[in-house]
């Protein structure tokens, strides 16, 4: 009796160990590339909302790149200059911090950035301000990811 209760039990346990073996194997990205892609961009997404939420001032904007003053990155205790640019010959995204810049994510068929301007008084005088930047990447593989994110210290506009 207590072999066939032992053999019953180590049949369900074995069960369900080959279950979760199953689905952690179903949960790991494909070498294929379409999974990883949407994980590696919403991983981008996530970064420049975090960047730009704290960005201090805009130096440059257009639709493939933008360039502001960012969190202090290398820990000089001053803010640092990041750069988002789209190469659309090769469809890489760059991304440049302190002046040091690598490929972000490659295979995007296109990229863009857009940006909410508006006007607010500052000391006195009243000057364009980006309230918030868009963004929008298409991967050759997979589908389109679209991002806001609001800039909380209204930093000046170029």
């Amino acid at each position: 009796m207590e072999v066939v209760l032992a053999s019953a039990i180590l049949a369900i346990i074995g069960g369900a160990v080959s279950a979760v073996m199953m689905v952690a194997c179903r949960a790991i990205p494909s070498g294929s590339g379409g999974s990883a892609s949407a994980i590696d961009l919403s991983e981008v997404t996530a970064q420049m909302s975090l960047e730009l939420s704290l960005a201090t001032s805009f130096l440059a904007t257009d639709a493939f790149y933008v360039t502001f003053i960012g969190p202090d990155v290398d820990g000089d205790g001053i803010g640092d200059e990041i750069v988002y640019a789209f190469n659309s010959v090769e469809g890489t995204l760059l991304r440049q911090v302190a002046g040091e810049y690598f490929v972000w994510i490659d295979g995007l068929d296109d990229c863009e950035f857009t940006f909410v301007t508006g006007t607010e008084e500052v000391l006195g005088q009243e000057r364009t301000v980006v309230r918030s930047v868009g963004f929008r990447a298409q991967p050759s593989d997979g589908a389109e990811i679209r991002g806001a994110f609001f800039c909380a210290a209204f930093p000046e506009a170029p």
